[in-house]
């Protein structure tokens, strides 16, 4: 059985807690936990020389690769829930912890035949990755040596609604002694750390003309967030589209207004468009 993260044994140092800080008011929030973005880099592949640098991590990272050499990035929406704790029993009446499992569960957008394809591959539980997960606060989790999952499977179903759209459900599953190495990187996701304050207002318009992949945002008087690349969604046919890769923001174009570039590639006449602010 392999595990990730190490710290546990008769050769781990005391756990003690370190230096906390003495008030609990920081002036800040709590940090928004949903995952955006997974790394799978193969086995043998360009290893990030210090996964907590972005430039280094990125470096390792090529989606045009087919050799095996570099590690994929993939985006959409993914969550982990509560670990479930292994034990073993000491005497009777007491029980040592020995590991943990933990499951990621993430939503890949299929926009195009190549990620469908991808998630096909995934289907055949390719156990030599090492993984990476990143969430909207713009926090990597992995440490320098990734995680090592015993369980890689995609699903893609096909829903019934009206609007169902499809999607590549990806579900990993490790053995660890605990939670993964968490490293703050600033422009991660295009903007500084994500928190979640104590008051968010969400704002929504509607594009349902789809004659144009040139959007004019004028909800909240057309103001746009600080952070546009992690606080600004855009859907497309129900499937959220990302920024910079897929669209782009001009803040201020008008008196009230903004505006939200589609590529052009991507878009067809007919297309239905919707996007939500978080201010």
């Amino acid at each position: 059985m392999e595990y990730n993260n190490a710290f546990l044994g008769t050769l781990a140092a005391p756990a003690y807690i370190g230096s906390l800080p003495v008030s609990t008011d920081l002036g800040g929030g709590l940090a928004l936990s949903e995952v955006c973005n997974i790394l799978l880099l193969p086995l043998g592949g360009a290893f990030p020389t210090t996964w907590s640098d972005l430039a280094s991590l990125q470096a390792a990272i090529d989606n045009t690769d087919t050799t095996g050499g570099y590690g994929k990035w993939l985006p959409g929406k993914g969550s982990i829930p509560a670990s479930n704790v292994l034990t073993a029993p000491m005497g009777r009446q007491h029980l040592k912890k020995v590991g943990a499992e933990y499951q990621l569960t993430f939503e890949v957008p299929i926009y195009c035949a190549a990620y469908y394809e991808a998630c096909r591959t995934i289907q055949k539980n390719p156990t030599y990755y090492n993984l990476w997960f990143f969430t909207v606060a713009g926090f990597g989790f992995g440490g320098q040596n990734g995680i090592r999952p015993y369980y890689l499977h995609c699903d893609l179903p096909k829903g019934g609604s009206d609007n169902a759209v499809e999607v590549g459900i990806i579900t990993v599953r490790w053995r660890a002694d605990g939670d993964p190495a968490r490293v703050s990187m600033p422009g991660l996701n295009g903007g500084t750390d994500e928190t979640s304050e104590l008051s968010i207002t969400m704002y929504r318009q509607a594009f349902p003309d789809g004659d144009t992949n040139v959007l004019t945002w004028t909800s909240n008087n057309g103001t746009i967030p600080v952070s546009p690349n992690t606080r600004f969604w855009l859907h497309s046919n129900g499937k959220k589209l990302e920024p910079l890769v897929h669209y782009t923001i001009t803040a201020n174009t008008g008196v009230g207004e903004s505006t939200i570039t589609v590529d052009p590639i991507l878009h067809t006449e007919g297309d239905r468009y919707e996007a939500f602010s978080f201010n």
